[in-house]
């Protein structure tokens, strides 16, 4: 069991795009929740990359600010498919980009779909209260659940993007 720690920021996406490189690496997931509260959530999630897929089933505790607890176990293709026919809500799919910035990793997802043009950053680990967002992020949203993925897999409308 592991601490997430996290910051999310909202972006525009043409902003975001101005700052990734075609070398910039890349991974696409999609996510769904088979069960959802106000205790946690029970998710899985396929990572396709060019050189492989990763599958995971994801169990997260309550969340507190920007943290919660959080326990993760791959699990084969065939299982994730069998939990997927098993969502509640929307599938989410994203290309999440991973980005050197200021000393940490930022990883920056571009949502498709129903959630198309959401955009967002997010900085994680212990020490990512002292991350200074550069000038192009926008808003901050950490702690505010409109903006937790568990919660847009339900949402009929976007959250507010700026």
């Amino acid at each position: 069991m592991s601490i997430e720690t996290e910051r999310k920021f909202l972006l525009r996406p043409q902003d975001a795009l101005r700052f990734i490189s075609p070398l910039t690496d890349q991974v696409e997931i999609e996510q769904a929740y088979i069960v959802t509260s106000p205790d946690g959530a029970l998710r899985v999630r396929r990572k396709r990359s060019p050189v492989k897929d990763v599958f995971l089933l994801t169990c997260k505790g309550r969340k507190t600010g920007g943290s919660v607890e959080e326990i993760e176990f791959p699990i084969s293709w065939s299982r994730y498919s069998t939990l997927v026919a098993c969502l509640t809500g929307r599938l989410i799919r994203k290309t999440r980009f991973m980005l050197p910035l200021n000393g940490y990793n930022v990883e920056i997802d571009v949502f498709h779909g129903h959630l198309a043009p959401l955009c967002m950053a997010e900085v994680e680990g212990p020490d990512c209260s002292a991350f200074v967002p550069p000038p192009w992020f926008g808003r901050e949203v950490t702690g505010d659940p409109r903006y937790d993925n568990s919660t847009l897999a339900f949402s009929e409308a976007l959250p507010p993007l700026a």
